[in-house]
């Protein structure tokens, strides 16, 4: 995490580092602009910084790309989130449902094995349909996770993760 003073030369960020290669790509900064990060011992300019060769490269460009899959990956999620919980709900609702039905004692067997057949048929096609919006959530994650790991590899030459393992990890216990 990057700071850095403005040209009124207040203290600005944290900010990453694709949040900083952003404000130099917009000219918010530039390469004289004073930046620090925890373990340097005073600010320096940007030109003189590891972070600074890397500008404009096609392996920061990529970091885009996370920025993207993340949104992406999190709304997806949210979204599964809330078709669980709605499924829940509706679930206790026709159980509670079912339960009014058996105490009544007019209603006949036959019509409760209607609306049990009902029920199970409803309940198969809810599994059914939160299993394949499931599939879709962990191909999701994967690419998340491939990015993140590819990303990794461009920025840092020593990284030996490969993304393809990283995604399939997910899948591992």
């Amino acid at each position: 995490m990057w700071y850095y003073l403005n040209k009124e030369k207040s203290k600005c960020g944290p900010v990453a580092d694709a949040a900083l290669n952003e404000l130099y790509t917009k000219h918010v900064i530039n390469s004289e602009t004073k930046v620090w990060q925890r373990g340097m011992d005073s600010w320096i300019s940007l030109k003189n910084t590891d972070i600074y060769k890397l500008f404009g490269r096609k392996s920061y460009s990529r970091l885009k790309m996370l920025s993207s899959a993340t949104k992406l990956f999190r709304g997806q999620l949210a979204a599964f989130a809330i078709l669980i919980f709605g499924t829940i709900i509706l679930d206790l609702r026709r159980i509670r449902y079912f339960e009014t039905l058996m105490s009544d004692n007019e209603t006949t067997a036959e019509f409760l094995k209607c609306v049990g057949i009902e029920y199970q048929k409803i309940s198969r096609l809810t599994t059914a349909i939160l299993f394949v919006l499931f599939i879709f959530l962990a191909k999701a994650a994967y690419g998340w996770i491939f990015t993140i790991v590819s990303n990794l590899r461009a920025l840092d030459k020593s990284c030996r993760l490969s993304p393809s393992f990283s995604g399939r990890s997910l899948f591992i216990p």
